[in-house]
């Protein structure tokens, strides 16, 4: 399956001007990073489509706060096709004004003997950012 390749939100066009097509990992990492900034709930049509981040700034870092967005970020990634196994979460920051982690996952069809994707990202007031 094909779909049309985003920037930062845009879309990628082609050298002749095309509108850019990904398909494979590339597509499995952008539908990953694309759900990661989605609120769950956010589009109507699509209710359970996002991953309900920012319900965790009103919480105390706690490890028990930890396992949970750990767990709802590792639950996002599963939807997708992508060696379960290879699924880590780490939260790197989590202060007043925001939380900040990592996630690394491995697309099924990549080869194990390569490096997993990695996605940093920040959680807070304004939404959720991937720092990359």
């Amino acid at each position: 399956m094909a779909d049309l390749q985003l920037k930062n939100g845009q879309f990628v066009r082609t050298a002749d001007g095309d509108l850019a097509l990904i398909d494979d990992e590339e597509l499995t990492i952008q539908e990953v990073r694309h759900e990661f900034i989605t609120e769950k709930g956010e589009i109507d049509l699509h209710s359970e489509y996002g991953a309900p981040l920012l319900q965790f700034l009103h919480m105390e870092q706690s490890e028990e706060a930890e396992a949970a967005i750990a767990n709802v970020i590792a639950e996002t990634v599963k939807k997708y096709e992508v060696d379960e196994n290879s699924i880590h979460v780490t939260i790197t920051r989590w202060s007043l004004d925001g939380i900040r982690g990592r996630v690394s996952f491995r697309p099924v069809d990549r080869s194990l003997q390569t490096q997993p994707t990695v996605v940093d990202f920040s959680v807070s007031y304004q939404g959720v950012v991937l720092l990359d």
